[in-house]
Order: structure tokens, then C-alpha cells, then sequence
């Protein structure tokens, strides 16, 4: 074929293509049934997208017919930057010079109340080097003095400290981000007959409440770690993954609780990640002769701050504050209470299985009760050095529940 001919094939392929994009929308836009419910799209800025300076905030709504639009919101983490009740939907917003991290948000406002929403989540420029620009995110849940979770809180409203020195909070939202979790399930010999059905039952209807967009993963441990799913949004996997579970061997508790956050630190994507840990007895091997895991619950505890995941803990059983490791430091109830309390998590203890639901259905309320908060550290020694983080409410009567801290980036020696 002669280049001239070639470039005509390549001419007609592309208009081809293009008369396919261009019929094949206003061809499904015919077929499809006139909207029931208000609906809005944000068009720009993309998801992921970088952004700096002036930028344009468009949103597309769709409303039913014979109801009245009668505005537009435009948010910036949890703050209207801007409202247009006409077309054109969109504004125009400053995003500074710095390239941050930003939650966006259109809401669409009928005139009988009825209201529907879209989001977005930019990213921050991550430049890793000595001067780099690295945010540290604090994921909190804030309970009132009765209890309640408290989601109307504002960005102003939270103190967060490190190492004692407040820090500038420059990212806050409070909506809820897609999760990534995993079901760390013990299988030991001890968890056999009426326990591990149980919490299978448990562990299954806590599947069923989440959102189609959440992704789980299963694992397994006895004498050692076994993945029985990796993340993913399929439930039947899921479902069958968890149902074949068996008992069988010792306890492995911290070498699976580092399996689940080194697993989980793979997530690339904005996600919330969470691991829920279920037990019922020390970490032990079968003989009863050594431990159960390779590693310490100091670097179980290590790896899951630095994966930056919030671990949900059940200990199931009796006299779990008398269950000492297999060294006599510290009972299973101050294991389980410290993994959860040391990254933002809780502690639930039942003596029945028949009560796991409870603790299931508790922690995935919590787990769409989050404010996501992220700064960037005002020390900037990369120093691997333990950090503490203090985040508190200004207005008495509130009960926060945040990491306790992070180490710092390392650059180790210079040559």
C-alpha cells in the first residue's frame, strides 16, 4: 500500500471512529426513559486531577420533568465556593499556587427539597525528595456527649497537634470515601465448632452492608497466614471465600495483622483502608511451646501505622484480660485494645458469638462516620523518628478517636 493510500485508510478509520462517539451517545440519549430522580455530574475538574490557580467548576445537572432547579452548589472540602441558579453551571475557583489535595463537590437543590450531589478528589503534587511535599492523613470519628456521631463539624472546629505543635490542616472533608478492608478471621483449633460459624455469619452480613463501590479482601490464620480472597468488589467471592474457612492449629495473630496492612498498603487509589481483626486467644503455636508468629506485636503494630490503616479489633471469648502472650507481658484484651487504639480504631470484646453482629454492624457505622483530615508536618527531618499526633475538638463534650501518630519518611544514612 502506498503512503498516500495508508493515510487515506487512516482519514476514513477516524471519521469512522468518530461518527461512532458521536451517534452512539444521542442514540442511547433517545432510547433512555426520562429521568425520575435529580441527578448532577461534576464535568470538570476530573478525579485525580492536579490542580493550581483559577480553575473552572462545571457541573451537569438532570432535572425530572416538571420539577424546578433552583440552584447549583460548587464545594471545596466541605465549603460552598460558589452557587449559580442559570446556566451556565459552572464557577470559577482560586486553588492557589500550591498543588494540594482537594475534595470538590456539586449539589444540585430542586424546589421541593429534593437534592443530589456528586464529588471528586484531586491529588496532591508528591515530589519525593529531601524537600518533598508529603501530607500525613489523619482519618477521626468524633462522638457528642450522648454518643452520637457528631458530622457537622468544620474544618475550624479541630486542634490537631504534632509533637505538641499545631499544625495547619489543609486538607478536610467529610464525606465518605470508598473503603478497602480486610477480614482477618481467626481459624485456630480453639475457634472450631460453634465460634467459627459464628463469625463466618457475622463476617457475611457485614459484606452485605457495604456499598457496591467497597472492596473486601479474607484472611485466614492458624499456624500461618492464608489469603482466601485478595481485595475486590465481587460478594459472592467474597461469601465463598469466608465460607470455607476451617479451624485447625495454633494462633499466628501478629503475622497476620501484618499481612493485612503490608496487603493493604498496595491500595493506590483514594480509598479508606481498614483492617477487622477477630480472635479469640494469644498468639500461640499449636504445641503451645513457642509463639505463634515470626514477628513481635511491636512490628505488627509497626507495619500497620506506616500501611496507614484504622484496625477494628473483636476479641471473642472469656477472661481475656487474664490471656497472657506467650512471653507474660500482656493480656490478649491489651493486645486487641492497643492495635485498635494506636490507629484510630476499637475494641469490642463479647464472651458469645451469637453477639458478633453486634460488633460487625458497630464498626461498619463507624466506618461511614469518618472526617478525613491531612497536613503536611511543620518538622522536616526525615528522620524516621515516631511522631504523635494529637487531634482534639475546641468545643467540650466530644470524644475523638485518630491515629496516635506516624514515622516520619527516612533517607537513611548519607553515603
Amino acid at each position: 500500500m502506498t503512503p498516500a493510500r495508508a493515510r487515506r485508510w487512516g482519514l476514513l478509520a477516524l471519521a469512522a471512529l468518530a461518527a461512532l462517539v458521536l451517534v452512539g451517545p444521542a442514540r442511547a440519549q433517545e432510547a433512555a426513559p426520562a429521568a425520575t430522580e435529580p441527578a448532577v455530574r461534576l464535568v470538570q475538574p476530573a478525579a485525580g486531577a492536579y490542580l493550581a490557580g483559577a480553575t473552572v467548576l462545571e457541573a451537569e445537572p438532570v432535572v425530572p420533568a416538571g420539577a424546578v432547579l433552583e440552584r447549583v452548589e460548587f464545594e471545596v472540602n466541605g465549603e460552598i465556593v460558589g452557587t449559580r441558579r442559570e446556566p451556565p453551571w459552572r464557577v470559577t475557583h482560586d486553588f492557589g499556587q500550591e498543588v494540594k489535595a482537594w475534595f470538590i463537590r456539586a449539589r444540585l437543590v430542586l424546589g421541593d427539597g429534593r437534592s443530589a450531589t456528586d464529588t471528586v478528589r484531586t491529588r496532591a503534587l508528591q515530589v519525593h525528595a529531601t524537600a518533598g511535599i508529603e501530607l500525613v492523613n489523619v482519618f477521626a470519628t468524633v462522638q457528642d456527649g450522648r454518643g452520637r456521631y457528631a458530622m457537622n463539624l468544620a474544618r475550624e472546629d479541630f486542634l490537631l497537634l504534632e509533637d505538641g505543635r499545631p499544625q495547619e490542616i489543609l486538607y478536610f472533608s467529610r464525606d465518605r470515601l470508598p473503603l478497602a478492608v480486610a477480614i482477618v478471621l481467626d481459624t485456630s483449633l480453639s475457634m472450631a465448632e460453634r465460634n467459627l460459624p459464628e463469625a463466618k455469619a457475622a463476617a457475611l452480613k457485614f459484606l452485605d452492608a457495604l456499598a457496591p463501590e467497597d472492596q473486601v479482601g479474607i484472611l485466614a490464620f492458624n499456624d500461618d497466614v492464608r489469603e482466601l480472597l485478595p481485595l475486590t468488589a465481587d460478594r459472592e467471592q467474597a461469601r465463598d471465600a469466608l465460607k470455607g474457612a476451617v479451624a485447625r492449629g495454633g494462633t499466628a495473630l501478629y503475622d497476620a495483622v501484618s499481612a493485612a496492612a503490608r496487603r493493604l498498603a498496595l491500595v493506590e487509589d483514594e480509598r479508606r483502608r481498614a483492617i477487622i481483626l477477630l480472635s479469640d486467644g494469644r498468639d500461640e503455636a499449636a504445641s503451645g511451646l513457642t509463639p505463634g508468629s515470626v514477628l513481635t506485636f511491636e512490628e505488627a503494630l509497626a507495619d500497620t501505622i506506616q500501611a496507614d490503616v484504622i484496625l477494628y479489633a473483636i476479641g471473642l471469648g472469656r477472661d481475656l484480660d487474664q490471656k497472657l502472650d506467650f512471653y507474660g507481658r500482656h493480656s490478649l484484651e491489651e493486645v486487641l485494645t492497643s492495635l485498635a487504639a494506636e490507629t484510630g480504631g476499637r475494641a469490642y470484646f463479647t464472651r458469645r458469638a451469637e453477639r458478633l453482629d453486634s460488633a460487625y454492624g458497630d464498626i461498619e457505622t463507624e466506618l461511614r462516620h469518618h472526617y478525613t483530615l491531612s497536613y503536611t508536618s511543620s518538622n522536616r527531618r526525615r528522620d524516621g523518628s515516631w511522631r504523635r499526633i494529637d487531634l482534639q475538638v475546641r468545643e467540650p463534650g466530644h470524644t475523638v478517636r485518630a491515629r496516635r501518630g506516624y514515622y516520619a519518611p527516612d533517607d537513611g544514612p548519607l553515603p
